[in-house]
């Protein structure tokens, strides 16, 4: 894996992970699973892939050859932005609600 990718792909979990522990901080809810998916299925996700690319490590998108593990990390990447995005402004809209009540 490229160190760019895997670079963002920490940032991005841990930008994901202080939105769960502020959500849990502010609103009193932890949630550990989003959209279905959860650690159990990102682990199976994971074995998944580390079979595969013992046989084929490459893969080809658009004519392009890459490395496996470049397009499943900039996919996690764009998933756990977007996670991160719509459960920030699901929170924050939760938070607005109730101030706004009192």
């Amino acid at each position: 894996m490229h160190p760019a990718i895997a670079l963002g792909l920490l940032l991005a979990y841990n930008l994901l992970a202080m939105e769960s522990y502020l959500a849990t901080y502010t609103i009193g809810e932890f949630r550990l699973t989003h959209f279905m998916f959860g650690p159990t299925e990102l682990r199976a996700l994971l074995v998944v892939g580390n079979l595969y690319v013992i046989f084929k490590p490459m893969v080809h998108i658009l004519g392009q050859t890459f490395r496996l593990f470049d397009v499943g990390g900039a996919v996690g990447i764009a998933g756990m932005v977007l996670v991160f995005t719509m459960t920030a402004m699901r929170n924050t809209a939760k938070l607005y609600r109730k101030e706004t009540r009192r």
